[in-house]
């Protein structure tokens, strides 16, 4: 068996006057679906919307996988990548990350 890298970010995002939570994260799921196949290294990505709950909790979670260190940088590099951070900026209100090895 064969270990992969998985990267986790899960974010809160803010609301505004005319844009509401649903618009953010419907945003957020175009921007993800626009990553899937253009990244090399990046084996797996997934978009998860919490299904509400107590208010502590994050809005979103993205999970993606890669081979290594190397294929998680390359990716955090990237100009698609890049675009989903830009539109990040505009709309979150705080991020967790973790990056962890594990068996496949």
């Amino acid at each position: 068996m064969s270990a992969c890298l998985k990267h986790i970010s899960m974010w809160r995002v803010r609301t505004g006057e005319t844009v509401t939570k649903a618009q953010t994260v419907a945003s957020l799921q175009e921007a993800v679906q626009r990553l899937r196949g253009r990244i090399p290294g990046l084996r797996s990505i997934e978009l998860g919307i919490d299904i509400g709950g107590p208010s502590d909790r994050s809005d979103v979670v993205l999970y993606t996988e890669f081979d290594a260190l190397s294929d998680l940088a390359a990716y955090q590099d990237h100009e698609d990548h890049l675009k989903l951070v830009a539109l990040l900026s505009t709309c979150r209100a705080e991020t967790r990350v973790v990056d962890y090895f594990s068996e496949r």
